[in-house]
């Protein structure tokens, strides 16, 4: 008695599945690092989000271009949130619109607890 088959897939078959463009900004989930620190790698949690249907949201900081390029492999546009300078401000107007749900995560000991900003 054998178990399950595992099905394996081609790297021809995984390239026909894909998407053949980027998505169009449902708005509907936004993924937001709003304090990102100066060389990290935003571009694979870009990736992330393309394949989920998501948008990313980052602040307008200088480093934060160079940031999304690194690990970004995708040769499409993808869709990506500016948030301004103030991560709290925009914050605050996403609470205030009808519909919108924020989930709050720390990754970092020293990070802001996300109920203490509003």
């Amino acid at each position: 008695m054998s178990g399950p088959q595992v099905r394996v897939r081609s790297p021809k078959d995984l390239r026909r599945q894909r998407r053949t463009r980027s998505h169009s900004c449902w708005d509907h989930l936004l993924i937001a690092p709003l304090w990102p620190k100066h060389d990290v790698n935003l571009g694979t949690l870009l990736r992330t989000c393309d394949a989920v249907g998501a948008c990313l949201a980052v602040p307008k900081l200088p480093w934060v271009p160079d940031a999304l390029a690194r690990g970004n492999t995708l040769k499409r546009r993808t869709c990506v949130h500016w948030t301004g300078h103030d991560p709290v401000r925009w914050l605050i107007d996403q609470k205030a619109r009808d519909g919108t749900t924020i989930v709050g995560v720390e990754l970092a000991e020293e990070s802001v607890r996300l109920a203490d900003l509003l």
